[in-house]
């Protein structure tokens, strides 16, 4: 059984964990060991990862695995600013 079915696997999720993390693709891509185009595929859902992909993305984006299985339209700006708070005061 997979983590998360090719169906529920939602690209718009991982976008969403990326944005909200100070790394940038390559620290992705180099803490992972999944090539960029590949993550990128991800994201525009032209591409699945393995239940090995998923599980290295979200540690690397510090998620839970089933995440990635949320449609996310758009970050909330408050999101945004609620991390940038905590990490400017060591949170």
């Amino acid at each position: 059984m997979s983590l998360i079915p090719h169906d529920s696997f939602h690209g718009s999720a991982l976008n969403c964990a990326w944005a909200l993390s100070s790394l940038t693709l390559g620290d992705i891509e180099g803490s992972t060991g999944i090539d960029a185009s590949r993550i990128n595929d991800f994201m525009l859902e032209r591409a699945y990862p393995s239940d090995s992909e998923i599980e290295k993305l979200a540690k690397a984006l510090n998620v839970l695995p089933g995440f990635f299985n949320q449609v996310w339209v758009e970050i909330p700006d408050h999101a945004i600013n609620i991390k940038w708070s905590n990490k400017k005061q060591g949170g």
